[in-house]
Order: C-alpha cells, then structure tokens, then sequence
C-alpha cells in the first residue's frame, strides 16, 4: 500500500480492466500495459526491438516502489529525461555485450586470393675519402750488473750497474685512402596467396572454470547498470 506518493504497481494497474487489478496473478497484463503508455516516449536505444523488454525489466524491478514526486505526470517527465541522458553510453556497452564472449575466442574466417607485383629498379653510388696520421715515442734502459751486491732493487736504484743501454725512438705513420664503387640493380616479383584459416574455442590462458569464477565475481549485466541509474526517481522511505 503506498504511503507518500504511488506505487508503480497501481499506475501500471490503472491501465488494465478493474477486473485484473488488486492482486498480483496478472503481473504481465500491468507490465504490458505500463509499457505501452508510461513509455511511449522515444529515448536512444540499441536496437529497437529491445526496448520493449528493457522497460519492462524497469518497472517490474520497481514495480513495488513509489514514485519520487508528487504526480505522475512529474515523474514520467523526469523519466524521459533520464533515459534520453543516459542510454547513449548504455547503448555502446550493449553493442559491445553482444560482440564479444566472455570466455571464448570469437570465430575468425580469412579467405583470399592475393596478387603481388613489384619492382625495383636503382643506382647506387659510394665514395669515401680519409686520412689518418699517427705518432709515437719510446724511451727504454737495458741494466746489467755481473755482482748484484744490492741484488734486484740494485738496479732500480742504478747501483753496481755493470753496464746500461738506453734506446729512443719515434715512430710516425701517415695513412691516405680513396674507395668509390657504383652499382644499378633491377628486381621484379610476383606472387600469389590463397589463405583461409579458421579457429573457435580456447586456445590460451587460464581454464575455463577459473574465468568463470573470476567472470561471475565482478559481472554486471547493463541491464541492471540502467536500471540502478533510475533508482533516485522512486521513494526512499518506507514504513
């Protein structure tokens, strides 16, 4: 029984003979018929023939709510305007419900015959100039003691050397080069391809039982995303 407006089942109701009202055995009488005059506004919607079962999938969810305003004319208006607001970015997660399956891959079909011809047909030509110049110097002591009295480090400390050599040199090298090459070469191919492949199913990935369970944990149908962007225009009180 409605307490501050109207419930959805009595407007619904007030739409079918006196006789079928009252109860709730001719549940899809009222939803017929609150479908045909409560939503006889046209609102973007992704295919036409889906409207029907979309409206009725609303009112039979608030079926025993009432309405969020002081009259029906009220609350049929702000219903029409929220469903022209927000069925456009609906209508694009419906389309792409019915595209895609959640757990297989979609069938792929390529069949075709392919001719390819081309051609090539260029000059090349390289020249290369350097030159290259490098320099070095050396300095090296030959030490040599008959009687190492001083032993190793006596020849580091230049002590009783027998005899020392000392060698210099410098070395410089001067490199010039000069490389050029020409060439032309042609290239022509042609072929043909004949493809068609075909897969369905799974073939990758996690078993099926466990993408059902992550699937079934975090999936919304749009239905229900709609109809709960509708919840603000029914009463939120009861008693």
């Amino acid at each position: 029984m409605s307490k501050f407006t109207t419930e959805v089942r009595f407007i619904c109701e007030s739409f079918i003979p006196l006789e079928k009202q009252g109860d709730y055995t001719n549940v899809d009488d009222a939803l017929q018929a609150g479908y045909e005059h409560i939503f006889d506004f046209n609102f973007p919607i992704w295919k036409p023939e889906y409207k029907e079962h979309l409206c009725k999938a609303i009112l039979l969810h608030y079926y025993t709510r009432e309405i969020g305003f002081e009259t029906y004319a009220l609350w049929k208006l702000h219903l029409r305007a929220r469903m022209c607001e927000i069925m456009p970015k609906y209508n694009a997660l419906y389309e792409q419900e019915e595209k895609n399956t959640p757990f297989d891959n979609l069938l792929h079909e390529a069949v075709g015959e392919e001719d390819t011809t081309g051609s090539y047909d260029g000059t090349t030509q390289a020249e290369t100039d350097g030159t290259s110049r490098t320099e070095s110097n050396s300095l090296t002591w030959n030490k040599y003691s008959d009687t190492p009295q001083g032993g190793i480090s006596g020849l580091d400390s230049d002590t009783y050397l027998t005899n020392a050599t000392k060698v210099t040199g410098e070395d410089t090298t001067e490199t010039t080069t000069h490389a050029e090459s020409q060439g032309t070469d042609h290239n022509d191919t042609t072929g043909t391809r004949d493809t068609k492949y075909t897969y369905t199913g799974k073939n990758s990935g996690e078993a099926f039982y466990s993408q059902m369970i992550d699937f079934n944990s975090r999936y919304q149908s749009v239905d229900s995303m709609v109809i709960a962007e509708l919840n603000d225009l029914f009463f939120g009180l009861w008693e």
